[in-house]
């Protein structure tokens, strides 16, 4: 996932 991502989604997740 991005940098932005990690604040909100658990790392290794990519809603994109």
């Amino acid at each position: 996932a991005t940098g932005i991502e990690l604040d909100r989604i658990p790392m290794g997740t990519d809603p994109m």
